[in-house]
C-alpha cells in the first residue's frame, strides 16, 4: 500500500509589516512617492493601493494610517486620471453614486487633481475646514505616503 498525499488549504500570512484585516492585509508605506510609484510599490507586494469601501475597513485603515508619521496625507487607491469625474478603485472597479465615501469638503478640482488621499490632521485651506480622516482629492503628481492593500495568502499543504 502506497501512502498518499493529501493536499489542505490553509490561511497563510500577511507579508511582513502587513497587518491582517478581514480577508486582506495592509501595510503604510511611509516613504512619500507620487502615484505611479505607489502603485508599482504594492504591485511588488503582490498587492494594490487600498480601498476603504465599507465603514469598518475605512476605520480600520484610519487608525492604521494615524499610527504612522511623517505626512499630513496618506493616498488610497482611487482615482479619476482615466475619465475625469468618474473615480475608479485601484481593482478596476468604479465608485458608484450611493456607495461608501466619506469626503471632506470638496475643494474645487481643476482638473488637475485625480488621486484619492486621506486628510491625516485639522489642516484650514484658504478657510475650509478640512475634517480629518475623511477623503479628500488631490494631485497624484505630490509625493505622499500611502497605504497598500495584499490579499490574504492561501497555499496548498501536501500532509
Amino acid at each position: 500500500m502506497t501512502p498518499t498525499a493529501v493536499m489542505t488549504t490553509t490561511e497563510g500570512p500577511c507579508p511582513p509589516c502587513y497587518e491582517l484585516f478581514q480577508e486582506n492585509c495592509y501595510k503604510v508605506f511611509e516613504e512619500t512617492l507620487r502615484y505611479e510609484g505607489s502603485v508599482e510599490t504594492c504591485s511588488k507586494d503582490g498587492g494594490i493601493l487600498a480601498t476603504p469601501r465599507d465603514r469598518t475597513t475605512d476605520q480600520f485603515l484610519i487608525g492604521l494610517k494615524n499610527r504612522a508619521t511623517g505626512s499630513e496625507y496618506v493616498r488610497i487607491g482611487l482615482t479619476d486620471r482615466a475619465q475625469e469625474g468618474v473615480l475608479v478603485w485601484s481593482d478596476g472597479s468604479p465608485l458608484r453614486k450611493g456607495d461608501y465615501s466619506p469626503w471632506t469638503r470638496r475643494l474645487r478640482n481643476n482638473g488637475l487633481k485625480n488621486c484619492v488621499e486621506y486628510v491625516r490632521a485639522d489642516y484650514n485651506i484658504h478657510s475650509l475646514a478640512i475634517q480629518p480622516n475623511k477623503w479628500q482629492i488631490t494631485s497624484c503628481d505630490w509625493n505622499q505616503m500611502f497605504i497598500c492593500q495584499v490579499t490574504r495568502a492561501f497555499s496548498n499543504l501536501s500532509t
